[in-house]
């Protein structure tokens, strides 16, 4: 299948969304230039920055509506160095017990024993994860400079739950180097609000404003009325919605939660809800508060990055306009190849109907050879018969039974055997 992007220098046109506006992305090369680069120790920091990544204080939030894809995030927190807080939410009383169990028997649980290291608590079941991080904890997680959000994911798109987790958690928590990385980076730079992952693969082709956009204009009207969202700006949003984040830098993002209250409740679409633009503006949030975003070092061994920055509320439109062009000439070759295809399947078509048409009558003229054969053999049969009839008939007569003497001489004399 034909990707739905197209790739115009530094940038792709997302356009897989039937309902949605093509949506410009940066492409794999420019992520990459996006990450933080990996650090052996602390940098220089920049004015008012803590003196070192020890220095932070630093929670992990995880939602675990499923606790049965919490393992894996549990085994993931390991490669944490430094000393950290976990906070778990979750909907009933059934699942906390069942999550403390899971605490209790994991290796994790050794190095969180200081009392409030560790707490398991229960919220409505009301904007996902967004909503327990956003809403309910927002207070709580004031008082750390940094907190990595986590979740148990279970996709609604199919097939990609399961690889879309693993992609996501080797990009926040790769290996021990990385995530030091990442919180020397916060420690060093005041300014850095939130750290996302890349563009997960499996979900490339979906990362785009779909049915979001116009929902995501309005909240920005009603929550930052001093910016303008952009259909020609790049879309850069931490798909999946886990990340790494200092609280502050948040709060805008936020505050709209509370202003959209209550939340939408269970079942959701799987797209154009609140939620989704909710998610695709954390990003925007994090620039309208002053902070700017990074993208997630890769783990070790991958490529050094250049530690570019973009912003999401600048309109590139001359991009967005030639990405457009390039999408319209690929639609007029992909109709060219339609229109051929169509004219080859047309002419195809004709000969097999032609073909039909000869079977059918080359059928025809068998089946009236077939019933003048079997007319003949009827023909054949009736006459048969007549003449076994005159036969049987001739035998029993009595002139046959008064010339068998004279029969049977005229056989010994021409060498033959009597009757």
């Amino acid at each position: 299948m034909t990707d739905l992007w197209i790739p115009h220098g530094d940038y792709e046109l997302n356009y897989g969304c039937a309902c949605g506006l093509p949506t410009l992305r940066p492409s794999p090369a420019l992520e990459d230039r996006l990450r933080l680069p990996l650090l052996d120790q602390d940098p220089a920091p920049e004015p008012g920055a803590s003196a070192s990544a020890a220095a932070l204080s630093t929670a992990v939030h995880i939602h675990g509506f499923h606790p049965d894809s919490l393992a894996p995030l549990l085994d993931a927190l390991m490669v944490i160095s430094g000393p950290f807080d976990l906070l778990i939410s979750t909907d009933s009383s059934a699942k906390q017990a069942e999550i403390q169990g899971l605490l209790n028997g994991h290796s994790l649980s050794l190095r969180l024993k200081a009392p409030g290291n560790t707490s398991v608590v229960v919220l409505s079941n009301r904007g996902r994860n967004l909503g327990p991080l956003l809403v309910d904890l927002h207070a709580r997680l004031q008082a750390y400079d940094l907190v990595l959000h986590l979740h148990t994911k279970k996709s609604s798109h199919e097939s990609i739950g399961a690889s879309w987790l693993a992609e996501l958690l080797e990009e926040l928590l790769g290996d021990a180097n990385q995530t030091s990385s990442i919180q020397r980076a916060f420690a060093a730079d005041p300014r850095l609000g939130l750290v996302m992952p890349g563009t997960a693969a499996s979900v490339r082709a979906v990362v785009n404003w779909g049915a979001n956009f116009e929902v995501s204009r309005l909240i920005c009207q009603q929550c930052l009325p001093d910016w303008q969202l952009d259909p020609q700006a790049p879309l850069v949003f931490p798909a999946g919605m886990m990340f790494w984040f200092r609280p502050q830098a948040l709060s805008g993002l936020a505050a709209a939660c509370q202003h959209l209250q209550p939340l939408p409740p269970e079942p959701l679409g799987i797209d154009g809800t609140v939620l989704h633009a909710l998610e695709r503006l954390t990003a925007h949030f994090c620039e309208a508060e002053g902070y700017h975003w990074a993208l997630a070092p890769q783990p070790s061994g991958g490529a050094a990055p250049a530690g570019e920055r973009l912003s999401v509320w600048q309109p590139l439109p001359e991009i967005y306009m030639g990405s457009i062009s390039l999408m319209a000439e690929r639609c007029r070759q992909q109709s060219a190849v339609a229109s051929d295809l169509a004219a080859c399947l047309s002419e195809k078509e004709i000969q097999r109907v032609e073909q039909t048409r000869q079977l059918q009558r080359q059928r025809q003229d068998l089946m009236a050879s077939i019933a003048r054969l079997n007319q003949g053999i009827n023909e054949w049969e009736a006459n048969h018969a007549v003449l076994a009839a005159e036969l049987a008939a001739m035998r029993s007569s009595r002139s046959w039974t008064l010339t068998r003497p004279l029969r049977q001489l005229q056989q010994r004399l021409q060498g033959g055997a009597g009757t």
